[in-house]
């Protein structure tokens, strides 16, 4: 673990000190130490919780290590929506990322892709180009609103979808996990590679079982005539849900609608102020219309881009990049 007066690199290993740096701050479910250990299973870098003191408050961010060669690494956000974390008020946030940035420097980073929750959006005025907002959308449901009004705010095809679900015969919701996760560990391997799902989201069995039980998951399945047919998992903090994975056969896609409604009445029922049902996986594709029926706030993705070094970066851009034009960052991470 590095650690100095200012600075510390905290691992997964060391779950106290995760969770102290971590208890002031208004975090969400891709934060915790629980979700960045089960993680850690799934990702061949370290993932470390990085914090950042001055005077006037401090930054904490969990980063996953990347190593394009020996002696050049960069630093990335673990899967979902996380980001910076910070204390000072936004008068002094310049102050604290100026140490953010000269301390990954000192620790040899070449670059930083940093992926803002919707509701951490960092100031587009303070670190200006750094800051890149995203043409995709995500959609996060208010529900502060009453119950009522979510639904009249849905698109009147998923309520009625919703409506015809709930009458089916021999369909039962469930939601009890050590009756479903056999069966969402297989329904999601296969639901992965019946729609040729990037490598990217073939978690290990061992981080899909960590968040299973997780305290902070809710897991729901539908199951048609005995068989479980359609899962959804749910993350959550304090602060926000996130419809975070599902799994299904090519019939069981259909409950997609009622199991994302039965999410909002569970985490309206334990006062949770948002759930963010995420985008699509290329803008105004059928998934982000999908939730865009929902009827949720829409919020631009924000997404922090930093280069530390230019010299270096240039070497690893001329070696290994295929297409320097690419939107991905840095581009040499790009498979050829």
């Amino acid at each position: 673990m590095y650690n100095d007066l200012k600075h510390k690199l905290i691992p997964v290993s060391v779950e106290e000190e995760w969770k102290g740096e971590t208890s002031d701050l208004p975090v969400m479910a891709v934060h915790s130490w629980n979700y960045c250990k089960a993680m850690s299973n799934s990702v061949e870098g370290e993932i470390l919780l990085a914090v950042i003191k001055t005077d006037n408050g401090k930054i904490c961010c969990p980063v996953q290590i990347r190593v394009k060669e020996d002696g050049f690494k960069d630093i990335v956000t673990p899967y979902g929506f996380g980001g910076i974390l910070y204390t000072t008020k936004k008068s002094f946030f310049n102050e604290a990322f100026d140490e953010w940035t000269v301390f990954w420097r000192k620790e040899g980073a070449v670059t930083a892709y940093i992926m803002q929750h919707p509701l951490l959006r960092l100031d587009e005025g303070i670190q200006g180009p750094l800051v890149d907002v995203q043409s995709r959308t995500v959609y996060l449901i208010d529900l502060s609103l009453p119950l009522k009004q979510i639904w009249n705010n849905m698109s009147s095809t998923h309520r009625y979808e919703i409506r015809r679900l709930k009458k089916e015969d021999k369909l039962i919701l469930i939601t009890e996990k050590k009756e479903i996760v056999d069966d969402f560990i297989a329904l999601y391997y296969q639901t992965l590679n019946r729609v040729k799902a990037s490598r990217i989201y073939y978690f290990s069995e061992n981080t899909l079982r960590e968040l299973i039980f997780w305290d902070k998951s809710i897991v729901i399945g539908v199951k048609k005539e005995n068989i479980i047919v359609a899962i959804s998992m749910f993350i959550f903090s304090d602060r926000c849900a996130e419809y975070f994975l599902s799994a299904s056969t090519e019939a069981g896609r259909r409950y997609s609608r009622l199991l994302i409604w039965n999410a909002i009445e569970i985490f309206k029922e334990l006062s949770i102020p948002y759930i963010n049902l995420g985008g699509g996986v290329k803008e105004n594709d059928n998934l982000e219309l999908f939730k865009k029926r929902f009827g949720g706030i829409e919020f631009k993705i924000q997404i922090l881009k930093q280069i530390f070094d230019k010299e270096r970066y240039e070497y690893l851009l001329n070696k290994y990049a295929k297409d320097i034009c690419t939107k991905y960052f840095p581009p040499y991470w790009v498979k050829g």
